[in-house]
């Protein structure tokens, strides 16, 4: 699955008819699901930039290593430490910064029964994520390397 297919997930969540409990649920899911469409579009990077684009990838035991190696915490702890990377074109920075939005709304969604969201906000985050995936693929391979290098490799 590609980040789009999460986004598109999302979006029918979120977008679900109904009320009450169920489309809480649906909409904690909904903020879950764009957090995961940006996680797996720095996996996909990660793999396609490190190992290799493969045309089956379900197959293929290195890109699917390199897939797999992304830690969420420690992604999450690399973005915030932006100076690290200032120098990367702005996609980059932007995406970073959401990333650790939507995991901090990721862990509401899924930890916090008292948090509640409304489905324009939710949207409106779907949004985002779509938007900053689009603009982080854009952003020339080198300089995506060189972020997903920086997520992945301690120095």
């Amino acid at each position: 699955m590609r980040a789009a297919d999460w986004i598109a997930a999302a979006r029918l969540l979120a977008q679900a008819p109904g009320g009450g409990t169920a489309q809480e649920i649906r909409l904690r899911r909904a903020v879950s699901t764009a957090y995961y469409a940006l996680f797996h579009c720095l996996s996909e990077n990660c793999a396609d930039l490190l190992a290799g684009r493969v045309t089956d990838k379900r197959h293929n035991p290195e890109w699917l290593r390199v897939y797999r190696s992304l830690n969420h915490s420690k992604t999450r702890n690399r973005c915030r430490s932006q100076a690290s990377f200032a120098q990367l074109p702005q996609p980059i920075t932007d995406f970073a910064e959401l990333f650790v939005e939507m995991q901090h709304l990721r862990h509401n969604a899924d930890y916090n029964p008292s948090t509640s969201f409304q489905q324009a906000e939710v949207m409106q985050d779907i949004d985002d994520c779509a938007a900053r995936i689009r603009a982080f693929n854009a952003v020339p391979a080198a300089a995506r390397r060189a972020f997903v290098l920086y997520l992945l490799i301690d120095s």
